[in-house]
């Protein structure tokens, strides 16, 4: 079988490891003992066969690696792999794999890791599939210890970004309560609901991170995060711009897209939100520019789509015309469905992430215009996590969908049969866009079929996407070195004390 030879050129080595502590500059940086962060949520689960959280998985990418990561930019590049080919068929992808890496624990890693990893993700192994995206995956090979070839049922133009998926040692499962894995941070210690220790490796295959000791707290209140910084206790954390003002002078504020979309999830199972002309309705009688103003001090751009602003090559942008304020339309499809006189509904939301609860806020006035009476019922995140997002036992919820770098995973997420489709929706022709669009050979096809599964998700008003919002970090002035990311990571290593 005639191959397509993709090799990564040493210029690309050489960026990633750069990538992952820092250029040169920050390399000679003095080495200082430890930097804390704050996190508004508790770890959800340090297995990476378990994890859904974004800042849990913000975290667990310094201590696992995948075949490839990405950089600042999305880009796909090397980590656990060197090099990796594709047969022109597109049916096997062969990667060859980093010598001299070794686990947390001294295991030296090898093809049979990589092997466990995919098929566990796959369902290969006798157990249910962990990720819809691994569905194409027939058959996980190990050619020699360093040497891997992966066969596909069919052809997946962005399959390469799985390969961002952490490889865990094979056989091991005590990752929940002691995480092993390859990558610049190990796991210290974790306390329920009060902080997280990771200590530098020093046995990392590529430059050692600069800081030896990071510790992350877990601080839900915006508030107590300032009062925090304010008193020296915290080196960098998310924060709100209009609570800024107190720590501008040892603090600078950084902003960044968070290729995040910001939704208010309907569940399409419930009453009345398995109508269409109410998920419509309620479409008509938001104000998403008051909810960015108010909720996100207008550091966030309208969406109309589950495809994030940043990915401006995939976004329909012919949907920026739908679903304008009109509360007189939304009543009458009110109206229509059945629902003269309106109705009342619940939205849970996540208590430790201010920016939904303000949201929820917000939309209690607005729909209220309409004749909705909304509720609002503030949950810890493991409750959130356990009752929406596990077993769909909700109304209405706020979330931020955690960021990606593949615009097919992002919707597939909405499809039948997705694990993580927790809206509960449905739509036969959007599940066949989402089927093309995976089959697709060239960039061009994919991105055809991704604006038309966007296009049927809005006209069926699967969910109400409200806007993409800024991420904003306060960063002590004295480190240097940190960066945002098209999907969740906190770079420990990129950091440094000037």
């Amino acid at each position: 079988m005639k191959k397509l030879t993709i090799i990564f050129l040493s210029i690309c080595m050489v960026f990633q490891m750069g990538y992952a502590s820092g250029n040169k500059e920050e390399k000679q940086a003095p080495v200082q003992d430890t930097i804390k962060m704050s996190m508004a949520s508790d770890i959800d689960s340090f297995d990476p066969f378990l994890s859904v959280a974004y800042d849990t998985q913000a975290v667990n990418k310094n201590i696992f690696e995948g075949l490839m990561t990405f950089d600042e930019n999305g880009n796909c590049i090397p980590s656990l792999s060197e090099s990796y080919e594709v047969s022109e068929d597109g049916l096997m992808y062969t990667f060859h794999l980093r010598h001299g890496v070794t686990f947390h624990d001294g295991t030296p890693f090898t093809s049979k890791d990589v092997v466990y990893s995919i098929n566990r993700y796959a369902g290969l192994d006798g157990n249910p599939a962990i990720l819809d995206t691994f569905a194409q995956v027939k058959a996980v090979q190990a050619i020699d210890d360093y040497t891997v070839a992966i066969t596909m049922k069919a052809a997946h133009f962005g399959f390469i970004y799985n390969m961002i998926q952490p490889i865990v040692k094979a056989g091991y499962d005590q990752n929940a309560e002691l995480p092993i894995g390859t990558g610049p941070y190990k796991f210290v210690s974790y306390t329920a609901g009060q902080k997280v220790v990771l200590v530098r490796n020093d046995s990392y295959w590529g430059t050692k991170a600069n800081i030896k000791n990071v510790e992350i707290y877990f601080i839900n209140d915006a508030a107590a995060t300032i009062s925090a910084m304010q008193s020296g206790q915290i080196d960098f954390g998310m924060v709100l711009p209009d609570l800024f003002a107190p720590l501008a002078k040892n603090y600078d504020l950084i902003a960044s897209p968070m290729n995040m979309t910001d939704v208010l999830a309907l569940n399409n199972d419930e009453t009345p939100f398995d109508n269409v002309k109410v998920r419509q309705a309620i479409y008509y009688a938001i104000d998403r520019q008051e909810i960015m103003d108010g909720a996100f001090g207008s550091k966030a751009v309208p969406i109309y789509s589950p495809v994030s602003s940043t990915m401006s090559g995939y976004v329909n942008t012919n949907l920026s015309h739908t679903y304008p304020l009109d509360r007189e339309k939304a009543r009458t499809l009110l109206r229509e469905a059945g629902y003269p006189n309106g109705f009342a509904m619940t939205i849970t939301v996540p208590a430790n992430y201010v920016q939904h609860v303000d949201t929820a806020q917000i939309l209690v006035s607005q729909l209220a215009q309409v004749g909705i009476d909304v509720t609002i019922n503030s949950v810890e995140w493991g409750t959130w996590l356990e009752k929406v997002y596990s077993n769909r036992n909700y109304q209405s919820t706020i979330i931020g969908m955690t960021s990606l770098i593949d615009p097919v995973d992002i919707l597939q997420r909405y499809t039948t049969q997705s694990k993580k489709n927790f809206y509960n929706y449905s739509n036969t022709a959007f599940d066949a866009a989402i089927d093309e669009a995976l089959a697709s050979q060239n960039n061009e096809s994919v991105v055809k079929s991704l604006q038309k599964a966007q296009q049927i998700v809005n006209d069926d008003a699967g969910a109400v996407w409200l806007c993409d919002p800024e991420m904003t970090a306060a960063v002590n002035k004295k480190l240097g070195g940190y960066k945002f990311y098209y999907a969740g990571y906190f770079n420990f290593s990129a950091m440094y004390y000037k």
